[in-house]
């Protein structure tokens, strides 16, 4: 049996945080990323994500490894981000707000994910919010009420379509 190397088991360690982490955020990557895609290519928009947080996000050295959350992007592209966030997390909801500029379309949707470490999974808003509502409502299952969370917003046109790169908020502790 041939034994791997240090730098061969660093490289497959990258690459388990990498799949962990975006697993439960496989549906939003697949759109996400969809227009990031080289054509010509064999590459899929997961393989694209996975590739820019293993270069980008993962920090340390192995086997001191981890992941840089606010250097994730879990969609890229054209679209100019929210600005001007503000959140404030209840008990049983995280309620965000942000401004809207008259350069962007105001039927660009808008959502927020919250991220669960812990249990790899991942919430996001169940009603369309766009830019001119100028807020987002995440109701939180249960189960996610009394944990730590990792807040990102995405947005994309009304059409799913085009997308902006994601914008990390931080990490929301429970109330």
């Amino acid at each position: 049996m041939k034994t791997i190397t240090e730098k061969q088991e660093a490289v497959q360690v990258k690459f388990k945080l990498a799949c962990q982490f975006l697993a439960p955020l496989i549906v939003f990557v697949r759109e996400g990323w969809r227009k990031r895609v080289v054509k010509g290519k064999k590459s899929r928009p997961y393989n694209v994500a996975m590739s820019h947080l293993i270069r980008n996000a993962i920090t340390g050295v192995y086997p001191d490894l981890s992941i840089d959350y606010g250097r994730v992007l879990i969609s890229d592209g054209p679209l100019v981000q929210v600005s001007g966030c503000s959140y404030v997390r209840y008990k049983d909801r995280i309620e965000l707000r942000f401004e809207q500029s008259q350069h962007d379309n105001a039927d660009d949707l808008v959502t927020l994910i919250a991220y669960q470490l812990g249990e790899y999974e991942a919430a996001c808003n169940q009603r369309n919010a766009t830019r001119a509502d100028g807020q987002v409502i995440l109701h939180l299952p249960e189960h996610l009420k009394r944990e730590p969370l990792l807040l990102y917003v995405i947005i994309c046109d009304r059409n799913r379509k085009v997308f902006g790169r994601s914008l990390y908020l931080g990490e929301s502790m429970p109330v």
